[in-house]
C-alpha cells in the first residue's frame, strides 16, 4: 500500500484490526527507486517471498519474511526472475536472471535451491538451449504432482512426475504450434489450449491417462469466442 507522499508501496498485514508494516522497500533504498515487485506466500501464509528490484531492472532479489513480524528468515537470494515453493517448504523453485545474463542473451535455467544453503548447491532441473524460450518447474498446491514447462509465446512442453519422484518427467503435452496452459486439480488436470482450435478450448484428463491423445473435450471452441 502506498500512502500519500511515499515514493513506493509498503507490505503490510492487519493482526487484530490493526496494520502492522512487514516490509518497507525505502528503507532498503531512501531514493525511492528500488520497489516490490512481487509477493509469494507460503502454504499456511506463515511465511512470505517478497522480492524486490531497482528501477530500470525486473530481476528481483527474493528475501523470505515472516508474515507476523516481518523479520528476515535466512539470506538474501539475489537476481531471479521467479520464485515458486516447492510442496515441501525447505525448497523453492528459481529462475536465476541478471542485468549480465540478459545482456549475454543466455538461455533459462530452472533450478532448486535449498533456502538458506550456497547458490553453488541448486540443483539444475529444466533449461532451455534458445534465449527466446522459456523454462517453468513447479508443484500445484492441489496436485501431487511437479509440473516442467518449456516453450515460446505460441508453443508449448508440459510434462509432469510424482511428488518427490526422481523418475523421468512424463511428456502429456508436446507441440511445436500450439499451447495447452494447465491447471492441475487433486483429481484430474485441465488445460486451456489452441490446439486445432483458434478461439481456444478446454479440455480435461486424468492422471492415470495424462497424454494429449486422452484427454476430453469439456468446453469446446465458439465461433465468436
Amino acid at each position: 500500500r502506498t500512502r500519500r507522499g511515499e515514493p513506493q508501496a509498503k507490505l503490510y498485514t492487519r493482526i487484530d484490526g490493526r496494520d502492522k508494516l512487514l516490509f518497507d522497500p525505502v528503507a532498503l533504498d531512501p531514493s525511492g527507486k528500488t520497489k516490490i515487485g512481487a509477493v509469494v506466500p507460503n502454504r499456511d501464509a506463515t511465511r512470505l517471498a517478497v522480492g524486490v528490484y531497482a528501477q530500470g531492472s525486473e530481476r528481483k532479489d527474493f528475501r523470505i519474511v515472516d508474515s507476523t513480524t516481518g523479520a528476515q528468515i535466512g539470506p538474501m537470494i539475489t537476481g531471479l526472475d521467479s520464485f515458486g515453493w516447492a510442496r515441501d517448504e525447505r525448497y523453492a523453485f528459481i529462475t536465476p536472471r541478471t542485468a549480465e545474463s540478459d545482456a549475454n542473451q543466455e538461455p533459462m535455467r530452472c533450478l532448486k535451491h535449498r533456502l538458506g544453503s550456497e547458490r553453488a548447491e541448486d540443483v539444475l532441473m529444466l533449461a532451455v538451449s534458445d534465449a527466446k524460450n522459456y523454462c517453468a518447474v513447479y508443484e500445484p498446491e492441489e496436485a501431487d504432482v511437479t509440473v516442467f514447462e518449456t516453450g515460446d509465446f505460441w508453443s508449448n512442453t508440459v510434462r509432469i512426475r510424482p511428488l518427490a519422484s526422481t523418475a523421468e518427467p512424463r511428456t502429456i503435452y508436446a507441440n511445436d504450434k500450439f499451447r495447452a496452459d494447465g491447471t492441475f486439480k487433486r483429481d484430474r488436470m485441465y488445460f486451456r489450449t489452441n490446439d486445432n482450435a483458434p478461439n481456444w478450448k478446454v479440455m480435461a484428463a486424468s492422471y492415470a491417462q495424462p497424454e494429449f491423445r486422452d484427454w476430453t473435450t469439456l468446453i469446446p471452441q465458439q465461433a465468436t469466442v
